[in-house]
């Protein structure tokens, strides 16, 4: 009966260690497959870089069309000061 308690304690301490091994093995595994903090790092650098040309590409049509609206309005005082009647006004 005592061999037979041993035997049983010494299964259960396998399986114990057995159970330890794999909990640590795929925690390693998971542990793996997380991205650095240097990739983390990269990664951001890489958005704030594709946002830095967002926004430079914003500004420049920000600038195009403050231009076309200055031309608009050049046009509309052109055609305003136009003495009605005369040659440029038919025009």
């Amino acid at each position: 009966m005592v061999a037979t308690n041993w035997i049983l304690l010494a299964i259960v301490a396998i399986l114990g260690v057995l159970v330890l091994i794999i909990w640590g093995v795929t925690k390693a595994l998971k542990a793996a497959e997380e991205p650095t903090f240097e990739e983390k790092l990269e990664a951001i650098k890489k958005a704030s870089d594709g946002l830095k040309s967002s926004l430079d590409e914003l500004r420049n049509s920000i600038e195009e069309l403050q231009n076309a609206w200055n031309s608009y309005d050049s046009a509309v005082d052109a055609l305003d000061n136009l003495t009605k009647g005369s040659q440029e006004w038919y025009e």
